[in-house]
């Protein structure tokens, strides 16, 4: 009866979402389960990885800085001990370094991720992990997006929902100042180590801070360039290869796409990796023809015009599409 999982799944993400000069593509099944129908039960990891989508729309722009401390270990000690702290820092719009000043737009943008992989991590008294949050954000309070428990992840979507006795400080050259009443080793269903994320306290609930694509040619010819516009897109694999078969018409997968169109807008995601729309051989040949996922040898592409496939009818097809452009998503196969 034991159940297995990915290891540290909320940290992975806290640290892909946040990253500067790369794209994200988030899987369903760090979301949902396999098990049951589409959409229908939720991983361990739903509410953090959600928290973390939001707070990328809100916060993430500007330039990084990544870097990891050494703590928890006797000062004698090989630095090397199993007990680095990775720290990734983003300094908002309109700030590419931790000297610049930003401008107001940068002031309640930015946000930094603290994690170990480390369950037994424990800082010294004299321990203090000093994370730069930038010149834009000197004596500015902070608050958590996410925080580690005993008990696994606390999440907090608006400053309303935190504490403020757990707001920190920024002093007067940016830097946020952590101890070991802070920082501590844990181990439980969503986090093996610590994971924490940061975020200016002040930002509208509508704050955007992704960057819009321009439609002006790039000078360099190159099909991709590196930039804030480039990092704002989100591709969300929208699907798993071993969901359950739909025993009634309104759990299809394609259907469930079209009614949840405007949570992954929420989400931001940009482009929707559908599930292929293979019509199954169901031979029994081969594991893919057995769970009739659409990647068997023999199977057909003809989007369900012959008959349903595993995640329903060419009508539900056209109308998943219809819904993933409305909010302008780009759909991918």
């Amino acid at each position: 009866d034991k159940k297995y999982t990915q290891f540290n799944i909320p940290t992975a993400h806290a640290l892909m979402l946040s990253n500067k000069d790369s794209i994200t593509r988030v899987y369903y099944g760090d979301l949902y389960t396999d098990d049951g129908q589409y959409m229908e039960k939720k991983s361990p990891y739903h509410d953090a990885i959600d928290a973390l989508l939001r707070a990328r729309i809100k916060y993430v722009a500007g330039g990084q800085d990544m870097k990891v401390t050494y703590m928890g270990v006797p000062r004698e000690a090989d630095k090397w001990s199993y007990n680095g702290i990775l720290t990734s820092v983003r300094y908002g719009t309109g700030a590419n370094e931790a000297t610049d000043e930003g401008t107001a737009e940068t002031r309640t943008q930015g946000m930094a991720v603290i994690a170990s992989n480390n369950p037994n991590l424990k800082l010294n008294e004299w321990d203090k992990l000093q994370v730069n949050m930038g010149a834009a954000h000197k004596n500015q309070y902070y608050r958590p997006v996410l925080l580690t428990t005993k008990d696994g992840i606390s999440r907090y979507l608006t400053d309303e929902e935190v504490p403020q006795s757990l707001w920190k400080k920024t002093d007067a050259n940016g830097i946020l100042t952590f101890d070991m009443n802070d920082i501590a080793g844990y181990s439980n269903v969503q986090v093996s180590g610590y994971l924490a994320v940061w975020v200016p306290v002040g930002a509208k609930a509508d704050q955007d801070a992704r960057t819009t694509a321009s439609k002006k040619k790039n000078a360099s010819g190159q099909v991709y360039e590196s930039s804030a516009a480039l990092d704002s897109q989100l591709i969300y694999e929208g699907f798993s290869n071993f969901q359950d078969f739909a025993t009634r018409d309104d759990q299809y997968t394609n259907k469930v796409i079209a009614k949840n169109v405007n949570l992954f807008k929420e989400w931001g995601v940009t482009s929707f990796e559908l599930p292929p729309q293979y019509v199954s051989s169901q031979d029994g040949t081969f594991l893919d023809s057995i769970i009739q996922n659409g990647y068997a040898f023999e199977d057909r592409y003809d989007m369900a015009m012959s008959k349903n496939n595993k995640y329903g009818s060419l009508k539900d097809l056209l109308n998943a599409l219809r819904a993933l452009h409305s909010v302008n998503i780009q759909a991918i196969a």
